[in-house]
């Protein structure tokens, strides 16, 4: 099997313990690397992976989480919000990489502009379930996400959804723990992966990626990139993504299972 070239990582659950599943938990966690994932993520970046975390996380709760996190690496790229690419400084900066970013925002405006009717039916929605449901604005001010009380309530939010009449083609959602951003179809963590890889002309065989939850699936199925893996926690859609992908599910949660998968491949591709 090729060489890792690029490692994608997802943030939460994936390189940190999972959140807790309420509204009232602390956010973000202050969760340090743990100490097998910091030598398997300096492996990898020694051997000449370039390692991008491609996470739901807007850019200013990622950056915040990297502070915490102190890895004894830097990531070399960063997606954030599932769909918004970055080059990653040494110095802690964020630069936008190419027009994505700017063609990304330009069709969710045009998106959220020409789906009034459809979203007034997701508030009417939304607003049967009181505070155990609650919509949240993004930088802009639009209410693109949602907080939830716990996974079983989104399980019906995420089917009555799809089950609301007018839904435009383009509007989707995608799911994380008790999260649920509203989104355009054409951009998720897949597609922005494979962005990345085009610009860095990297083919799918040299590239793993490595999640935990459903907005982790459109990378995780074998065509973005090759080699996948999930750790133990991972939810059961994504375990089964990966199995069917001939990936690689790990045995231990979160950061230690995500060092494991790295060093199955490492290992594997030497």
């Amino acid at each position: 099997m090729p060489a890792v070239k690029l490692l994608s990582t997802d943030f939460d659950g994936t390189l940190i313990d999972p959140l807790q599943n309420d509204l009232v938990s602390s956010f973000p966690p202050k969760e340090r690397c743990d100490s097998l994932l910091a030598v398997e993520l300096q492996e990898a970046v020694q051997q000449g992976s370039l390692w991008v975390i491609n996470t739901g996380r807007s850019l200013d709760l990622l950056l915040l989480g990297l502070e915490h996190f102190d890895a004894p690496v830097k990531p070399h790229y960063l997606i954030t919000s599932e769909r918004h690419i970055y080059r990653y400084h040494e110095n802690g900066d964020a630069e936008a990489l190419g027009d994505w970013n700017r063609r990304c925002d330009e069709e969710h405006d045009v998106l959220f502009k020409t789906s009034g009717v459809f979203f007034e039916r997701v508030c009417q929605l939304i607003a049967e379930y009181g505070e155990e449901a609650v919509f949240l604005e993004n930088a802009s001010g639009v209410l693109d996400e949602l907080l939830v009380r716990d996974e079983a309530l989104l399980d019906e939010l995420s089917i009555r959804l799809l089950e609301l009449p007018g839904r435009p083609e383009e509007f989707c959602f995608q799911r994380s723990h008790v999260h649920l951003h509203f989104c355009h179809g054409s951009y998720n963590k897949g597609s922005s992966l494979s962005e990345l890889s085009r610009l860095l002309s990297i083919n799918p065989e040299h590239i793993l990626a490595i999640g935990d939850y459903h907005n982790d699936i459109t990378m995780l199925t074998g065509e973005v990139a090759t080699m996948v893996a999930c750790p133990s926690n991972a939810h059961d859609a994504v375990k089964q993504t990966v199995k069917k992908a001939g990936g690689h599910v790990s045995l231990h949660p979160s950061s230690r299972g995500t060092a494991e998968a790295i060093s199955f491949y490492r290992n594997y591709c030497s």
